[in-house]
């Protein structure tokens, strides 16, 4: 049987706060809801044990959406045609489920156990489910003669990335800026024919819009990390070793990629993982689902990752709040990104499971830590303990009993850590940037607050 769901870890699923306010406004209203149902106790899904629940909500067109939610995942899936997940639809059937208002139901309609079926094989199927090996390619002389093709393809698209870099700073950035958006593009381009995405997209994510007088910094400064990765690049293929910077961390950000079975033959890092909490972003069709675990025991904070594509949901399994008792494998060439590998058990509530947070200066140096292994890293994922917020001149700040402080970025003022705190110190989940700490949720012995 599974135990009811609160509120609280429902809203933690909206991916915005639109949708949150709008699946509350949904689960108020009985009558826009008709053939609910939930089963609870594995019954009438083969296989299952989370439990799934559906039913049909009345929307803008002549027929009702047809809406289920796999609470393995959790996972939803909704007719309606929002891009959102879970949309509102699946919020407020949730909801309604948490309020006692969806009945139990002995058997489940058969398009909702196809649907769940379908998930299941597929997580059979996954490089997870059973034990990982390396790939071996079937004609090791073909492969490394592609091999060979594409690391020359490779440095000529840097190479013009270079011979470009020089040309914007030969005639500044000032008169550059004009054509600068349209000029990333048409050499992002370039970098993907060359079958160098990852540089591709540094390329495009300089800040030529900026609308502050400190653009031209930001502009230099991914200019510079462009040129650090080409100098990098040229180390790490001449056989020399690149430093502090590892090599599988260079070929990661130029494009190369590495495939789930080959993070997963890693060794492990055994713990219980308390999801923190996940943000959705899109990047044209592509959606990126990035959840931050916390080993509760170890101490390691990760990012696990999903994506989807052409409309479709990205789904890490994972729930903010859950403990996961599981090895997670750090990919060799992020070395903040890891893949979830062995299980022991399902997922689980926080049942006494603290968060090892630590001070501003401990989080600092991890992010000191992370740059030098990774110097194109944007952020990495902090908890901090005993910390507090506080208003000064230059505005809100995350301070801890030393009296050390870090800027946060975002809203204006952190309405949401003030309420859940009322002021006093706590322990909060975000990520760290040279800029400052983004917050992303609130820690407490019984729930997460996003």
């Amino acid at each position: 049987m599974v135990t009811r769901w609160d509120e609280s870890r429902v809203l933690a699923l909206a991916p915005d706060a639109s949708a949150s306010a709008a699946g509350q406004g949904l689960a108020r209203v009985d009558a826009s809801w008709e053939g609910t149902g939930a089963s609870t106790t594995g019954v009438g899904v083969t296989g299952g044990t989370g439990g799934v629940l559906w039913g049909r909500c009345a929307g803008s067109g002549s027929s009702a959406y047809r809406v289920a939610v796999d609470l393995t995942g959790p996972a939803s899936r909704c007719t309606c045609p929002s891009r959102k997940f879970p949309c509102k639809h699946a919020l407020g059937l949730l909801l309604r489920w948490s309020r006692g208002s969806v009945p139990e139901a002995a058997e489940v309609p058969d398009d909702v156990a196809g649907w769940v079926a379908s998930r299941q094989a597929r997580a059979a199927a996954s490089p997870s489910a059973g034990a990982p090996a390396a790939r071996v390619p079937a004609d090791p002389e073909a492969a490394a003669g592609r091999a060979a093709r594409r690391e020359q393809r490779v440095a000529t698209g840097l190479d013009e990335l270079e011979r470009w870099l020089h040309d914007q700073l030969r005639t500044g950035l000032a008169a550059a800026r004009a054509d600068g958006p349209a000029e990333s593009a048409r050499v992002a381009a370039r970098l993907v024919d060359a079958q160098a995405s990852g540089a591709a997209a540094l390329v495009r994510d300089l800040p030529w819009g900026a609308g502050d007088d400190r653009w031209p910094d930001r502009v230099l400064a991914g200019m510079a990390r462009l040129a650090l990765l080409v100098t990098a690049w040229r180390t790490v293929a001449g056989g020399v070793a690149a430093g502090r910077v590892a090599a599988e961390v260079v070929r990661s950000r130029v494009g190369w990629s590495t495939s789930t079975g080959d993070v997963l033959a890693t060794p492990g890092i055994p713990d219980r993982w308390l999801v923190a909490w996940q943000v959705d972003e899109a990047d044209g069709r592509l959606l990126t689902r990035r959840a931050h675990v916390h080993g509760t025991t170890t101490g390691h904070d990760l990012y696990v990752l999903a994506w989807g594509v052409g409309g479709q949901p990205p789904d890490t399994g994972l729930l903010p709040g859950q403990v996961l008792d599981a090895d997670l494998h750090v990919h060799p060439g992020r070395p903040l990104r890891a893949v979830v590998g062995e299980r022991r058990g399902a997922s689980t509530e926080n049942d006494g499971d603290r968060a090892r947070g630590v001070t501003v200066a401990r989080a600092t140096a991890t992010l000191a830590a992370a740059l030098a292994r990774d110097p194109w890293v944007r952020a990495v994922p902090v908890v901090l303990s005993g910390v507090r917020p506080a208003r000064g001149p230059a505005g809100w700040t995350a301070v801890d009993a030393d009296g050390a402080g870090l800027p946060l970025l975002g809203a204006d003022a952190p309405l949401g850590w003030l309420a859940a705190s009322g002021g006093h110190p706590s322990t909060v989940a975000g990520e760290l940037s040279p800029a400052g700490l983004r917050l992303r949720a609130v820690l407490d012995t019984e729930q997460v607050r996003p």
